[in-house]
This record gives C-alpha cells, structure tokens and sequence, in this order.
C-alpha cells in the first residue's frame, strides 16, 4: 500500500529533516522485511523527490517486482522517465498502471494516474489528450471528495486553455481551483495560479487588474 509511505513523506516538520527520517524509516522496514514493496516505494519517492533518478528507478522496479497491482509504483516511474526524456516508457508505464488501476476497481489510484497522464500530454502539448483525461481525473476527485487533486486537475485544465489562447475558460478554470484552494490552504499553488490570472489580465490590456492581481502572488 503506498498510501503509509506517502503519509510519512508528508510529515510536518523541516523538510531536509523529514527527508533524512523517512530514508532511515524505509531502510528499517526493508532490513526487516526485505519483500516490503510499501517500503521500496516509499524510497522511491523520496530518491524521485530529491531528483535521484537512477536510485528511485531502482526502488521503484522492485516495488513493482515485489507488488505488479502497485499502481503507484508505475505512476511514480513513469514520472521519472519522464525527466529523463525517455518518452516510450513513460507511456508503457502510465497505460499499465491504467489498466490495472481499471482492472481492479481501484478508482482512487485511476484518478491519480488519469492525471499523471493527462499533466504528461499538457506538458507536451498534446492538449486535446491532456482535456480528455485530467477532466476523468478531476470528476473521480470531485467524487471523492479530494480536493487537493481537484484544485490540482482545475489549475492544470487552465493552463490548456490559457496555452492555446481560450483566456476567457482559462479564467473560468483558475477561478474555480481559487475556491477550491481556500480549503487547501495551498499558498504555492495560490501564487501559481494568481500568477496565471495576473499574465491574462496583462493580455487583455488591464494593468490595473494585472497589478492588483500580482501583488498577491
């Protein structure tokens, strides 16, 4: 279950801190229990957190080796491949995890991985793709109830629009994860998305909008 290893990873506290903590806290499980795919998941993320891509592979293909229904698990690598520009594998990875995901009636972990795929289609510029799956990914997390993805699944939708010059549902789009964010009390996203609002006002031609909108971020 890689929902424990993502619990621990978002302990309060010093980031660096936590880091150190949580490696230390996956290696024990592993010494205790060396077939503990939870716990090589969990190194996974943290090695994918710190950008260790080699390592966090190499957890993570264990993860997967101990659990193939760790869904997570090919999510999280198919993000990796991603960075290391090894397109191929990130697609395989994605549409297994998918599969599975589908398979097993496991729709908290579908709509993770809907929008893994669809923010991977965004960032390529594959947008009509991209709509297609975050707005799967955001109508599970509205059923859900998880707002966290829902503000996520918004912003992301925005940012399609607004790259293709639709500002007007931009806006719609980023307004809508904006209330969503005052339950989260996510203050990056926040700046993230005044940000976005603020660049469309500049398009528009109202500065004084764009200025009110900005110092905000």
């Amino acid at each position: 279950n890689s929902r424990l290893a993502k619990a621990y990873l978002k302990k309060k506290g010093d980031k660096e801190q936590v880091k150190r903590e949580s490696e230390l806290y996956f290696n024990s499980l592993i010494k205790k229990n060396p077939d503990n795919a939870s716990a090589y998941y969990g190194m996974g993320e943290l090695y994918y957190q710190q950008r260790r891509w080699g390592q966090g592979l190499f957890m993570l293909n264990r993860a997967i080796e101990l659990d193939p229904n760790l869904w997570d698990a090919y999510s999280l690598r198919s993000a990796i491949y991603y960075y290391k520009s090894e397109y191929k594998k990130v697609h395989e990875s994605l549409y297994v995890a998918l599969k599975g995901a589908i398979e097993s009636k496991d729709l908290s972990s579908k709509g993770r991985i809907l929008g893994r795929i669809g923010t991977i289609h965004r960032s390529l510029g594959n947008y009509k793709e991209a709509l297609k799956y975050l707005k799967q990914a955001l109508q599970i997390s509205r059923d859900f109830g998880n707002r966290r993805g829902e503000e996520s699944h918004l912003n992301n939708i925005g940012v399609i629009f607004q790259s293709q010059g639709y500002y007007e549902k931009a806006l719609v789009y980023y307004r809508e994860a904006l209330v969503v964010n005052k339950e989260t009390g996510i203050l990056r996203s926040k700046g993230i998305m005044l940000g976005n609002i603020g660049n469309i006002y500049f398009y528009f031609g109202d500065v004084y909008w764009f200025f009110t909108i900005t110092k905000k971020c």
